[in-house]
């Protein structure tokens, strides 16, 4: 049966009754893995040193830029949850395909700027309804407006946040 294949086994030089065993070139020179070498294991030692260091400037970076955020927290406030939810989604964003594998950055990318945009539409709605109500004729008026804008805006928060838990796990892979 392997006979008609017979002098291609023998121009390839491997061995059909053992697939995994395969015939040395005596011309090549021999496989070292390059983690073996002393160069290689002096890096990873001075690269294992180097993380503590690492995380605490990045704690200290975090901290840095967060700052202003966390000073306008107000735990009376409901708005600034989102306030906080654009902050994170901006930096995701201006860090998105700097250095990734992942294989939709574009798209990804996309998807993060229009949340980004759907959750400051909500912050600048809510400015836009608090102002309009303290303005109101009369206490009739205030209330009907009131009701209004605020399913309006229920909606708005609904179609954010459902497009934030369909794609959730594609912003943090």
């Amino acid at each position: 049966m392997f006979n008609e294949y017979e002098p291609d086994i023998k121009k390839y030089g491997y061995f059909i009754e053992n697939l995994s065993v395969y015939k040395k070139d005596p011309n090549k020179e021999p496989y070292v893995d390059p983690t073996d070498t002393l160069s290689w294991k002096i890096n990873e030692f001075f690269f294992r040193l180097s993380i503590p260091f690492r995380d605490f400037y990045r704690g200290c970076y975090n901290l840095w830029i967060w700052k202003s955020i966390i000073w306008k927290d107000r735990f009376w406030d409901y708005s600034f949850f989102t306030t906080i939810l654009v902050f994170k989604l901006e930096q995701m964003e201006k860090y998105w395909g700097v250095d990734t594998h992942h294989e939709g950055d574009k798209f990804t990318k996309g998807r993060l700027k229009v949340l980004i945009k759907r959750f400051k539409e909500l912050d600048d709605k809510l400015d836009e309804i608090d102002m309009a109500y303290l303005k109101g004729a009369n206490d009739e008026e205030r209330k009907l407006f009131w009701k209004i804008q605020m399913k309006r805006h229920n909606y708005l928060i609904d179609q954010a946040f459902k497009v934030l838990g369909r794609n959730h796990r594609r912003f943090w892979d």
